[in-house]
């Protein structure tokens, strides 16, 4: 036998010895892996050192290379096992690491066990000269490495690398007790590794010490844990000891006292656990944590445990301290219990953490009953939180003690800033005050007393309060708690109710007036317009002035009467505006017109908008508003040295504004609120302020009608006056941005290039006297149109049927069974598109003209009575509707237009 051979094999006997034991001690044992890896580990260093041994002794280079091969591959399963135990020894390994050196000395084992060419030894040999101790020296023949042993050299070093890294890491991260004897033996297997580099690359001649160094690493490992075992079966014996003397105390106590390894496995519990938990001794020691304990209180167990390790690991005494803990436990009927314990980890020999123990006492009762207190809490915090109300404490003196968050929604405040002080400072009316302490001396308590109170932004909030004395054990009055209450709401909707009932009995009166007055418009109107034609065509041909001053009387008390009924009935008779694009600021040049005999003696300066967008609005609603505001105007200039009015209109976000401001009277700041009122007026009110004229009488109507109609549009109107100096009244409307159908803008050029003149109309009218008015004017010059004249629906019905008629007007109430409404319809089974314009009085029949044009674009409608004026324009309004051509007078040589 080779000498060399002989070490090796002596200490491969002892360390297959010492792996074989602890293989047969913790084969069975999961909770000591890492014993079982280190036994893997010994057998595998044992058989490679014995593999050594018998290449040591070969007599030829091929005995040799099998014997190599049979090392290497040894080598290659040395290092999976050798692997395994460092993971399970430190636990901080990368396993996708281990698991890729596992795969590959896998591989590396199998392939030098069978695969027989260069890839792995080369076939030729050569000469290794090993020198021992005392001066021998052995020569022997070793072949050369090939490829993939080469390979597996080079996978070997990034091998150690990782696992001296690991090594290290371990070290540092604090466990020094086991870290040091790790680093002991990874330093004593990479000399042996760097030795055996060094003589295989001939740096020098020495002995082999890599197999002695596997040897090394496990005496190290195995004194280490030979000392654990021998320390723990000390502190073992020490512990039945002390069990001893204290199994007698924990036998005979209520609390349970027990005692867990560090893998938080029950060694020992008392008796009381019955009691506890309703599970015996034996029960409960099989169970293990997750079956006692509920998970919310396992987490927190783990917690304490972790951070009690890591103050052991720092050296800090407070990690051995024993900790009180409140958990929930299973019991065997099925209920949780609360349980308080105090535990704390028992040190060993060594300075280590041994085991724990603590004692458990029920407290279910006290924890239901805090439980309890606590939820009542928060549902009274809940509702003092988020009550509506106003709940308050406050001194004698008024001093706030104590007032719920509800406080800063009816005082602005925060509830912070009112502690502290005078909830006095808050009342409006030091009285009320006063007396609530009034009724609090008197009955000790008060209910739904009103108070007001001021907020932040002196915003008044009226309030009830039902306050009480709180006494203290003398029966002496100690302070005040209350319940305030904000009722500003409800005073206002009852005083909101009051006034309405009151904007109703006035609605009823005025619906009584629109009801008779409407009764009588068709009647009344026709009578008016008898009197206006002919007083108009008098004037025309007058020419004494004493008797035109008589017909222009006449002729202005038939408009005041007209408007009277105009306005009575608009005013209490709820009407929908009809939606129409048009020209603003050609409606107002039309009002112009219309007003141009009373505006004789005001300048009147104009002022137009740039880009002005056409208005969709009625334009009969906006042509009332506008001729009573302007109308308004002219009388408010007549005691004027320089009656001026002036009329612009602009385009201002989105909307459109018309201002008329003239420099008349004025208006007395108390009555500038009144003005929107019914039946309010200025007009000739000398015993008001005597600043008007007073031969001119207003309805009171006209400006609560303008009110109303720019307000159906979803406008406004303001009104700023001052006294000899003048009046501006503004409306905005809102703008809607047009958008024509192609038919519409067809009709458009058609009306446009449409004549005005020479036209032949039928006029169907039953008061003779208005139809010779009427034909009057139509057939005149400029005109000279041709006209028909029917007294009744059966002329009309035979001139409808024997002649072709370019414009027909209508009135609605005829003799006989047949209205004008018949007779429209009669017209509509044989023309859709000849003009038809609608006379009458009847406000209700003209609201429905309205609706129908809405599908018939080819009517219009005029309400009598009526001036001349317009009732040509309007007429010539149905031959071209986008006609600018007005006519504003009836001179003797005819009339004339712009």
């Amino acid at each position: 036998m080779n000498p060399i051979s002989i070490p090796p094999i002596a200490m491969a006997t002892l360390v297959f010895y010492v792996g074989f034991y602890h293989f047969l001690i913790y084969r069975r044992k999961k909770e000591n892996r890492e014993n079982l890896t280190f036994a893997l580990t010994c057998l595998n260093v044992g058989l490679y050192a014995f593999c050594c041994a018998g290449l040591y002794n070969v007599s030829s280079p091929e005995a040799g290379v099998e014997w190599q091969r049979l090392q290497v591959s040894l080598l290659a399963i040395l290092g999976i096992s050798l692997l395994w135990f460092i993971k399970d020894y430190t636990g901080h390994t990368n396993k996708k690491i281990v698991i890729g050196f596992t795969v590959y000395y896998i591989f590396a084992a199998i392939t030098d066990l069978l695969i027989r060419s260069n890839l792995t030894w080369s076939s030729v040999p050569s000469i290794k000269e090993v020198r021992l101790p005392f001066g021998y020296n052995i020569i022997y023949n070793e072949m050369a490495p090939g490829t993939l042993v080469s390979l597996q050299g080079i996978v070997g070093l990034l091998y150690f690398i990782y696992i001296i890294t690991v090594s290290i890491r371990f070290y540092k991260d604090g466990n020094k007790r086991k870290g040091i004897p790790l680093l002991i033996a990874i330093s004593i297997l990479c000399a042996g590794l760097i030795n055996d580099t060094l003589i295989s690359n001939r740096i020098y001649n020495f002995i082999y010490l890599l197999e002695y160094s596997y040897i090394g690493m496990i005496l190290v490992f195995t004194f280490f844990l030979t000392t654990k075992v021998i320390n723990a079966g000390e502190i073992k014996a020490a512990l039945i000891k002390s069990e001893e003397s204290y199994r007698l105390i924990a036998e005979n106590v209520s609390d349970v006292i027990w005692t867990m390894d560090m893998n938080f496995k029950l060694t020992y519990v008392s008796p009381s656990i019955y009691q506890l938990r309703g599970y015996t001794v034996k029960e409960t020691m099989e169970q293990s944590l997750d079956e006692m304990i509920l998970p919310e209180s396992i987490e927190k167990i783990l917690d304490i445990y972790a951070e009690k390790l890591k103050l052991i690991e720092s050296g800090d005494s407070e990690g051995w301290e024993p900790y009180t803990f409140e958990i929930q436990q299973y019991c065997k009927d099925g209920t949780i219990i609360w349980s308080s314990n105090n535990a704390r980890i028992l040190m060993g020999p060594d300075k280590q953490p041994l085991s724990l123990l603590g004692v458990t006492r029920d407290i279910t009762d006290r924890v239901l009953a805090e439980t309890a207190v606590k939820e009542s809490e928060k549902k009274y915090r809940q509702i003092y939180d988020n009550i509506v109300d106003v709940y308050y404490e406050v001194t004698l003196d008024g001093t706030i003690i104590e007032v719920s968050p509800s406080i800063e929604k009816l005082s602005q405040y925060k509830r912070e800033e009112l502690i502290g002080k005078s909830l006095y400072d808050l009342y409006t009316n030091p009285s009320e005050r006063d007396g609530l302490i009034e009724v609090l001396s008197n009955n000790g308590n008060a209910v739904d007393y009103e108070i007001s109170l001021s907020d932040k932004n002196g915003r008044q909030h009226i309030c009830s309060l039902n306050v009480e004395f709180i006494k203290d054990n003398q029966g002496q009055p100690e302070k005040i708690v209350g319940v305030c209450r904000d009722i500003s709401d409800r005073k206002n909707a009852e005083e909101e109710k009051i006034k309405m009932q009151r904007i109703s009995d006035e609605h009823e009166k005025m619906a009584l007036v629109g009801q008779v007055a409407g009764k009588m418009a068709h009647d009344f109107n026709n009578i008016l317009g008898i009197v206006m034609g002919n007083a108009e065509l008098a004037l025309i041909d007058c020419r004494d002035e004493k008797t035109k001053k008589t017909l222009e009387l006449i002729y202005n008390q038939t408009i005041r009467g007209k408007n009277l009924t105009k306005n009575l009935v608009a005013f209490a008779k709820d009407q929908e505006p009809k939606q129409e694009f048009f020209s603003i600021d050609e409606k107002i040049d039309l009002v112009i017109n219309l007003l141009q005999k009373d505006l004789t003696d005001v300048n009147v300066i104009r002022k137009y908008g740039q880009k002005m967008p056409e208005l969709l609005a009625d334009p009969g609603m906006i042509e009332h508003a506008l001729v009573n505001i302007i109308q308004n105007s002219i009388h408010a200039t007549g005691l004027s040295p320089q009656p001026e009015i002036t009329i612009q209109t602009y385009h201002q976000d989105s909307q459109i504004v018309i201002e008329i401001q003239d420099n008349g009277c004025g208006i007395p700041k108390q009555f500038i609120g009144e003005i929107f009122k019914p039946s309010f007026t200025l007009k000739g009110g000398k015993d008001k302020i005597g600043l008007y004229t007073p031969g001119i009488k207003g309805t009171g109507y006209g400006m609560s009608n303008v009110k109303k109609y720019i307000e159906q549009h979803k406008g406004r109107i303001a009104i700023d006056s001052k006294l000899q100096k003048g009046t501006t009244i503004t409306i905005h409307l809102p703008v809607t941005k047009k958008e024509l159908t192609e038919e519409e803008k067809i009709i458009i050029e058609e009306k446009r290039e449409s004549i005005i003149f020479k036209k032949y109309i039928l006029i169907v009218e039953d008061e003779s006297a208005i139809s010779d008015v009427q034909c009057s004017i139509l057939t005149r010059e400029p005109f000279s149109h041709k006209v028909d004249v029917a007294d009744n629906a059966q002329i009309a019905m035979d001139l409808l049927n024997r002649n072709e008629y370019d414009l027909i007007s209508l009135d609605y109430v005829l003799p006989g069974s047949i209205n004008g409404m018949d007779i429209y319809h009669h017209i509509r089974k044989t023309n859709r598109t000849v003009p038809v314009l609608f006379i009458s009085g009847n406000i209700e029949f003209l609201e429905s003209i309205k609706d129908l044009q809405q599908k018939d674009p080819f009517i219009d409608h005029l309400s009598k009575p009526c001036k001349n004026i317009d009732y040509v324009n309007s007429v010539n309004k149905m031959f071209g509707r986008l006609s600018t051509k007005t006519f504003t007078s009836f001179p003797n040589a005819g009339m004339q237009h712009n």
